[in-house]
């Protein structure tokens, strides 16, 4: 609760000067009747000085004032006393009646003396009955008429104190401002309160700065200044500050009920001393403070006692106060009442604050009420709040919106709250709510780099298992089974309950093919005799392992636990998967076609009820169920494999001719396309495979005919291509590879493709002859292709063809031509390693002529480290290797570095280095096969350098199975040598 220190307002009769009703007295004196006895005017008189006499007598006034009425009911004094009686309602606070007063006498003739002052204390019961409006028109009215500055001045203050309440802090700080030229010290507070609500830190400090500690307001204003501390949550300021204090305020009032206001803020423990100065003081703020420390340790009936005498204390912000702290206290046990009467306590504007509405929505939330919540949330911030109230209100607002089903404005109003509160005390909970409203699956990464921020800033969070439940799911869901583990076992290691993490763990080992684990979590925290999802899970991990006949009992199982459609349809769907695979296809096939009868995925059950008895070799059936599929899905998704499984049922009935028309009508489907979608490249193959296979199977060449004809047809060259590759394989069925050459070049001129369509087609044959191991004539070809149309991927593949045949030297001239029309590091590898496979034949050339992919291919150092190996060229060879090891963080080109450094040191006799060197590369390189042979062979050879016969031959037996007949029989050939 904000801690008010208030300057008392003055009311305008208060400095009023004495001497003005005893000059109307006077003056009624002078003209009063003949008849009028002077008892009545030294009755009046004797009021007047009572009146004046100060506040003790008010109650002896009243009585006079009653006295006289009755006396002379006709009094020429009777605006008078009513004036009087107005004044005294307005010092006890009777604020609708001193306004009724005033509101009677101003519809009255008055006399100018006491106009002006009726108009004002008129003016000052509205301020208080908070009808500001009205307030204002009549200090306008009184600024209009009145003669004396002292009304002008009081105008200034009391519009002054009206904007402050209307929180228009500008207008009030002008109108301070003004009275301040007038009077100091009567608004000089008023303007203090104006400054620390504009947060203008630099004038408040000046303020303070001109103070002395033996005045009297001292305390009034550094409290003010420490409330604002307080206000704005800036404890370590308020410390300092009032440790700065001069020592003889050090145990002033003010600064204990700060003190407990900080420490009922904060939660803290009371220190002894403020808790007995707390209980001598006697104003009503630190009874409230009493009240909420009583409450909070467990005294709620002595508590709530304190609250009730406050309901009536002449500080109506304590009143108001403690009526909210009772209302909290009723919410305990009756809810629905507690919400009920704070609802009808707003209904009086003057109590539409915002403490109010903050509670109001605090109460309106716990019932669910998220959208009314919001409301009173969003009103609250329309009042000043204390920077703990504002900051809560804005993070209860922000998990509102996410509540009602606006994520997005959850996550706007979370980012506000982390950067208006940069250590707020919400922080876990607005990145919990971040993360939270992130429901798309593109934001998914979004969701996870704030659950990780959370548990990362606020381990100890009380979000921080649902967060990291949460960031689980998100693994979970993305496949990231590994990271899904760590965070669900993390929950499990820390003991938490929450409903389903074991579940989920368990199907985390599952998808990560961890059965044993999984089946462990199952007999241990789950139970699938009665929970379906466990039940599937048990189910699945059988099926996984193959034991399908259990898994067929256990989605029988989890069918009769299921308690929704859905969960009925999900067992029987795997159920009918079951069957498949125990190859009870016609069960399955009429399974999956119960399920399609009422179910969203029915053409994906019927589709699989179809394949079901396909794979039983049902052909007629599965015949029936795919054009049952075609009527009732002619829409679908599946509609070209439907008609590709008719396609191949077609052929395993024996049916080629009906098979290989419904291949070319799939086909046919494709005529318009110009280009072929990634995604349907993989069904066009597959119809390309079956009009091959068709065609194979029919006689004659009709259906050849049938083919060549429709390939002028299509827009695709990708289409055209592969149907003129089918007839060139039709061609060659035969293997008459000279009639096919013939034949294929008249076709390929009667087709009159254009150049590069002709290239790509003879490609296509000089591939097919490779792949056919025809290599003579896929030489005579591309010998015909250089001569018509001479291409770097022509003399590529008549490289390659020389390879092939065994010609090593022609083969690397063919590539040396390549690579000269077009540099390239798949031909400069070729290059290389033909090089080094035949002895060397200009490998420096080669070498330097690849300078630019060198980097690239570091493997190729170790082909260059063995070429100066080779040549003799020992000290290049070392320094290459040295390099290797110095610069690669390849495990397998360090590994062949290795190797050669110490084929080095054995060349060059330092048998002791190469021992040692193989040794290590045994040791760690295993993991590379024939590294590890190639340092074992080497190593026995070490031994036997060395004359360590004896270690030598135990080596031998331990690896003989790494070497070749050959290098065994060096070895044994060394040994029996001696060296």
């Amino acid at each position: 609760m904000r801690q008010h220190i208030h300057a008392k307002p003055t009311c305008g009769f208060c400095s009023l000067p004495r001497f003005s009703l005893v000059l109307i007295i006077l003056m009624l004196f002078a003209a009063a009747l003949p008849a009028q006895p002077v008892r009545e005017d030294d009755d009046f008189a004797y009021i007047v000085e009572l009146y004046y006499s100060g506040d003790a007598y008010l109650d002896e006034v009243s009585a006079e004032l009653e006295a006289f009425g009755n006396r002379y009911p006709d009094s020429n004094y009777s605006q008078y006393i009513l004036y009087l009686k107005g004044n005294i309602g307005l010092k006890r606070g009777e604020y609708d009646l001193s306004s009724s007063i005033y509101e009677d006498l101003l519809q009255q003739e008055l006399h100018p003396d006491i106009l002006a002052d009726i108009q004002l204390n008129y003016a000052i019961t509205n301020y208080y009955r908070s009808d500001y409006p009205k307030c204002l028109k009549l200090l306008d009215e009184l600024e209009c008429s009145a003669v004396h500055p002292w009304y002008l001045y009081q105008v200034n203050v009391w519009r002054g104190r009206i904007k402050a309440r209307q929180e228009l802090w500008f207008s009030a700080a002008e109108e301070y401002q003004k009275a301040l030229a007038v009077n100091a010290a009567e608004v000089r507070f008023d303007y203090f309160q104006t400054l620390l609500a504009l947060e203008r830190e630099d004038q408040v400090t000046a303020i303070l700065d001109t103070l002395s500690a033996s005045s009297s307001d001292y305390m009034q204003f550094h409290g003010a200044w420490l409330d604002q501390l307080l206000s704005e949550g800036r404890y370590t300021e308020f410390e300092e500050h009032a440790a700065a204090l001069d020592s003889l305020h050090s145990s002033s009032t003010v600064l204990t009920l700060l003190r407990t206001r900080k420490a009922l803020e904060l939660g803290e423990s009371l220190d002894t001393k403020i808790w007995l100065e707390l209980q001598t003081e006697p104003s009503d703020l630190a009874t409230f403070y009493r009240a909420l420390l009583l409450k909070q340790h467990g005294y709620i009936g002595p508590a709530d006692s304190l609250l009730k005498s406050l309901l009536h204390s002449p500080q109506g912000d304590i009143a108001v106060q403690a009526y909210l702290e009772r209302l909290k206290g009723l919410r305990k046990t009756d809810p629905a009442s507690a919400t009920n009467q704070l609802e009808k306590f707003m209904e009086d504007p003057r109590f539409r604050r915002g403490d109010t509405h903050f509670l109001l929505g605090e109460f309106k939330m716990a019932d669910g009420e998220y959208l009314g919540a919001l409301h009173n949330f969003i009103e609250a911030t329309n009042f000043r709040l204390d920077t703990p109230t504002a900051e809560r209100v804005q993070i209860l607002a922000a998990r509102c919106y996410y509540e009602i089903g606006q994520p997005e404005l959850s996550s706007e109003a979370c980012n506000r709250y982390l950067n208006n509160y940069p250590d707020g005390r919400y922080r876990d909970l607005a990145l919990f709510f971040i993360a939270k409203s992130q429901t798309l699956p593109e934001n998914a990464r979004l969701a996870r780099l704030n659950y990780e921020k959370l548990l990362r800033e606020h381990p100890d969070s009380a979000w921080a298992t649902e967060a990291r439940f949460d960031l689980a799911e998100l693994h979970f869901l993305a496949s990231e089974y590994p990271e899904a583990e760590a965070l669900y076992q993390s929950l499990a290691d820390s003991g938490t309950e929450h409903t389903g993490f074991k579940l989920r763990l368990a199907q985390t080992y599952f998808y990560q093919d961890k059965y044993a684990e999984a089946s462990q979590i199952i007999s241990s925290d789950l139970d699938p005799s009665t929970d379906f999802e466990a039940a599937l899970l048990q189910g699945g991990i059988s099926f996984s392992q193959k034991d399908y006949e259990s898994a067929l009992g256990t989605f029988t199982r989890a069918r009769d636990l299921a308690t929704t459609p859905s969960q009925k349809t999900e067992a029987l769907s795997y159920q009918a998967y079951t069957l498949y695979y125990l190859k009870r296809y016609a069960e399955a096939s009429k399974l999956f076609q119960d399920l399609s009868r009422d179910s969203l995925n029915a053409d994906i059950y019927l589709y699989q009820a179809a394949k079901a008895a396909a794979a039983g070799r049902n052909w007629v059936r599965a015949l029936e169920l795919y054009d049952r599929w075609l009527d009732e899905f002619p829409e679908s998704d599946y509609f070209l494999s439907v008609l590709a499984d008719i396609a191949n049922t077609n052929f395993n009935l024996g049916r080629y001719s009906e098979s290989l028309t419904d291949w070319l009508n799939i086909l046919k489907r494709f005529t318009n396309n110009t280009y072929v979608e990634d995604a349907d490249r993989p069904l066009l193959a597959e119809v390309f495979t079956g009009i091959e296979t068709c065609s194979r199977k029919l006689r004659g060449t009709e259906h050849i005919d049938t083919i060549a004809n429709m390939i002028d047809s299509f827009k695709s060259d990708y289409i055209k291509f592969e149907l003129e590759y089918i007839l060139v394989k039709l061609y060659a069925d035969a293997e008459l590879w000279e009639d096919l050459l013939r034949e294929a070049s008249q076709f390929r001129a009667s087709l009159g493709l254009p150049r590069q369509r002709q290239n790509e087609f003879d490609q296509l044959l000089l591939q097919s002859l490779i792949k056919l191991n025809r290599l003579e004539e896929a030489d005579s070809l591309a010998t015909m292709i250089q001569t018509e149309d001479p291409s770097r991927w022509v003399l590529v593949q008549w490289a390659e063809l020389a390879e092939l045949n065994g010609k090593p030297e022609i083969a690397l001239e063919r590539y040396q031509r390549a690579y000269a029309i077009s540099p390239d590091a798949d031909v400069w590898l070729r290059m290389v390693e033909l090089s080094a496979a035949n002895n060397w034949p200009e490998f420096d050339t080669i070498w330097e002529s690849g300078s630019q992919f060198q980097a690239d291919h570091p493997q190729t150092q170790l082909l260059r480290v063995e070429y100066f190996f080779h040549t003799g060229s020992l000290a290049d060879a070392r320094a290459l290797a040295d390099s290797l090891l110095d610069s690669q963080t390849n495990p397998w080109i360090r590994a062949g570095a290795e190797i050669w450094l110490d084929r080095i040191s054995l060349e060059q006799g330092d048998y002791h280095s190469a021992r040692r060197g193989f040794q290590k590369i045994r040791l760690l390189y295993q993991d590379f096969p024939e590294v590890h042979s190639e340092a074992c062979y080497y190593y026995i050879i070490s031994l036997v350098k060395l004359g360590e016969t004896h270690e030598a031959r135990l080596a031998l037996t331990e690896y003989r199975h790494l070497f070749s007949d050959a290098q065994a029989d060096e070895i044994e050939a060394l040994l029996n040598n001696g060296r």
